[in-house]
């Protein structure tokens, strides 16, 4: 199994998770957040509660046919401890293809669950996840005919997996007769062993039991897509409703991005606008409906893998010789910091009118009549000129001037945050750690100026980055080379 998961591996899952969460709230920012609060208020405190249980219906369903799964394969896993292994694989939904998930294996380990087990569980998991899908696609099938080649693309994938799963036969040949002489040839095998396992799930009584929980659990979720269209004001058949969530889900599904971030957004946006709903509903429909599905679960595996890293035995995590749990209580910190910083920052972003007066002289340089504010008048009218030419390349590229501004103050927000706790944790004092984030969530002048459209982001990232360069670098000429070129730049920012 430590092939399968070094801590060069989980880092870049838990990379990519934060990546993940990042681009998301760049999206929702990007996208029109406050169209999603609006519609929050709309659909009300109830219909959020109502959304959010349809959710969690979507996962205890899921659940035991996970148990079901494993029963069948012969492992007896404690309710209790199944759940939170169970729960804690959702911290990682946002990776490519929800491989992130096969950290169950690691976790299962301990409790006598062989890897091949759990990944032939997820693998049983994906199969019956792809057809009630296709299943539920087919009920709206007449509304979208163009959906029918997708659909017929994902019937071919789940007929060929299937072929192969039943032939016993031709499985265990190749299984008994291959070397393993090299990496290739050992991972083909290893391959064959979790689909000889996996094929011990496909007897008739399971496989039909299995797929109708498959699409309660997943018609739980589209239910709650109606109910929210309705709260919104849409007029939609439950029909449409449930077609349009099932082929967004189908087409995220196949594209195989993280989570199908991206994927199923774009599709469900296009069919909503399709059929005549505002570009503004669409959008936070859309938003709203991923954050109490998929990122409702993401967040529930991060607060209970967080909770087995700090509170589990450490024979649960015997089989993480190489990943201590040290550093994994350093990733779930970051995570949940910068999640925490990235909605206070939503919350508050705003852009000062200072930032207009920039915004003219930006014009004006971009229109080719230099950096100022009067065509004609040689008269520089802003204060930060290192602020200024980074947002007029910014500007200059993506036409936007609000939404660029905010996107770079959050990226400058972002970047400076982990530096903070990268310095901090050095110190290995939690005490400092909390005070000074504490600090600065209280601050309003430090949040509302991250996100005012002035210098004050970039300013707060150089002035950090200066003194993490002072206190860690050690070679004294290479510390006054760096410190020397901040201070300059930080004059630029800031004179």
């Amino acid at each position: 199994m430590s092939e399968l998961l070094t801590e060069k591996h989980l880092r870049a899952l838990i990379i990519s998770v934060l990546l993940a969460v990042i681009g998301y709230f760049v999206f929702v920012l990007l996208s029109g957040w406050q169209d999603v609060l609006n519609a929050v208020v709309r659909i009300g405190f109830m219909g959020i509660v109502i959304a959010l249980f349809l959710s969690l219906v979507n996962y205890g369903l899921r659940f035991i046919r996970w148990q079901m799964y494993l029963n069948t394969m012969g492992h007896h896993v404690p309710f209790s401890d199944s759940l939170k292994i169970y729960l804690a694989g959702f911290a990682l939904t946002t990776t490519p293809g929800k491989a992130g998930e096969a950290l169950r294996g690691v976790l299962l380990k301990p409790l006598g669950v062989p890897w091949k087990v759990c990944f032939a569980a997820l693998l049983n998991e994906r199969l019956s996840d792809l057809l009630a899908i296709v299943l539920l696609t087919l009920l709206g099938l007449s509304i979208f005919p163009n959906a029918r080649w997708l659909v017929l693309v994902s019937c071919v994938i789940i007929a060929v997996v299937l072929l192969i799963l039943f032939n016993k036969r031709l499985l265990e040949h190749y299984y008994n007769n291959i070397n393993e002489n090299t990496r290739i040839k050992r991972m083909i095998k290893n391959i064959l062993g979790v689909l000889l396992e996996a094929r011990r799930c496909q007897t008739p009584r399971l496989f039909i039991i299995t797929l109708l929980l498959s699409i309660a659990a997943w018609g739980a979720e589209a239910y709650a897509f109606y109910l929210m269209l309705g709260f919104m004001g849409m007029k939609f058949t439950i029909t449409f409703a449930v077609f349009v969530y099932a082929f967004a889900t189908l087409a995220g599904s196949l594209s195989f991005l993280p989570g199908g971030l991206g994927g199923i957004e774009a599709v469900m946006f296009g069919l909503l606008i399709w059929k005549g709903a505002s570009h503004a509903d669409a959008t936070a429909a859309t938003v709203l409906l991923r954050l109490v599905t998929l990122w409702f679960a993401v967040f529930i595996g991060l607060g209970v893998l967080t909770h087995l890293i700090v509170k589990t035995p450490q024979k649960m995590f015997k089989d993480f010789s190489m990943i201590s749990n040290n550093k994994l209580s350093n990733y779930a910190l970051l995570s949940f910091i910068l999640i925490v910083f990235s909605a206070i920052f939503i919350n508050t972003a705003w852009v000062n009118e200072d930032a207009f007066i920039t915004f003219r002289a930006v014009d004006n340089f971009l229109k080719g009549y230099g950096p100022v504010y009067n065509v004609g008048e040689r008269v520089q009218v802003y204060t930060h000129p290192l602020w200024y030419f980074l947002i007029t390349a910014s500007i200059g590229i993506f036409k936007n001037h609000y939404y660029t501004v905010i996107v770079l103050s959050y990226i400058c927000l972002m970047i400076t945050i982990w530096l903070i706790l990268i310095k901090l944790r050095r110190e290995d004092n939690l005490m400092q750690i909390v005070a000074a984030l504490l600090a600065l969530l209280v601050s309003r002048a430090f949040m509302d100026y991250s996100s005012s459209g002035l210098e004050n982001p970039l300013l707060h990232l150089l002035l950090v980055i200066y003194v993490c360069i002072l206190t860690l670098q050690k070679d004294s000429l290479k510390r006054f080379f760096y410190t020397s070129l901040l201070y300059n730049l930080i004059f630029l920012t800031r004179p």
